[in-house]
Formats: C-alpha cells, structure tokens, sequence
C-alpha cells in the first residue's frame, strides 16, 4: 500500500477511501482495509471496508473504486488484494493445490481526464453462481472458524468503544 502511494506521490493522510479484496484474512474483524488504514496512517475520515468476492475480488473493488472517483465522492481510493490460500489447500488435490498460492498488491484509483495514462476504460465484473459447487471452501473447514460459535474469538473494549462513538458523534 505504501509503495503504491509513493509511486503515485500521494502521502496516506490524503488516501479517502480504501478497498481490500480477501477471501484468507488474517482475521475477520477489523477488516483488512481498516487494518492497513490504521498501520498507513490514513485518516479516520477514509473510509475502510472489504470485498469477498475470491478471484474477482480485486477486480471488484477496482470496480467500486472507478465508480467512486468517476462520482466524485472520492479522489484517492486505495484498492488492496491479499490471499494466504496456501493456508487452505489440500495438497494431496493435485487437481487444485496448483491453482491457488498467496500474494497481494495494492493501487491508487485517482481521477484523470480521458485519454490520459492510467485512465481506466472499462470495468466488466461477472458472475455465475450456478457454477458456484465446483471449487469451494466451505466455512467450517477454515481454521479460524473451527471453534464452536460460543467460543469464537470476538472481543470488544466496551467501554473504549464507548468513548470512541460519544467522540464523533
């Protein structure tokens, strides 16, 4: 995210809107964009918030992303994809083991005028959830949600998010 930013010459306090795509974060709350919203040094006023949505997922929120900025609700939208699925896959499946692997990457979605470098031209995200059995994960397979519900690792500082909501509002 950070070499991202610096390519682009834009420093984390001028960053409005940041986008993660994940489908194997770390953890579940807060989400990947807010995670790297607080390690950038973004402003709380950026908005923060993920995608779920596997292979498509960065594409959907560069989608998201040239929405925003071709709107004008947001001038600096920082697009992140991330996977760890080496963590989820049965090595033993040679006929899946191969597709998947860990990476992440990170963009500045600005606006430009057209026919400047770096204008995007077009979007097209599709799906078919017909096909949706074929390759899957199912969520009691993953690591972090083996636990009973009652037992899930969910915490809240009640009383610092207490005093963190009675501060903006």
């Amino acid at each position: 995210a950070l070499a991202a930013l610096k390519k682009a010459g834009v420093s984390p306090s001028e960053v409005d809107l940041i986008i993660g795509a994940t489908t194997s974060p770390d953890r579940w709350m807060p989400c990947l964009a807010a995670t790297v919203q607080a390690k950038i040094g973004a402003p709380p006023t950026a908005a923060a918030f993920d995608l779920l949505a596997a292979c498509a997922g960065w594409m959907a929120g560069l989608q998201v992303a040239d929405a925003m900025v071709r709107s004008g609700c947001r001038k600096n939208v920082l697009v992140i994809g991330s996977e760890a699925l080496s963590r989820f896959v049965n090595w033993k499946d040679r006929t899946t083991c191969v597709l998947f692997g860990d990476g992440a990457g990170a963009s500045l979605i600005q606006p430009c005028k057209p026919g400047e470098p770096g204008e995007i031209l077009a979007v097209e995200v599709h799906s078919d959830g017909r096909f949706g059995d074929i390759l899957e994960t199912l969520v009691k397979e993953l690591p972090l949600l083996r636990q009973p519900v009652g037992d899930a690792p969910a915490t809240l500082a009640g009383p610092v998010a207490r005093r963190m909501a009675q501060a903006v509002w």
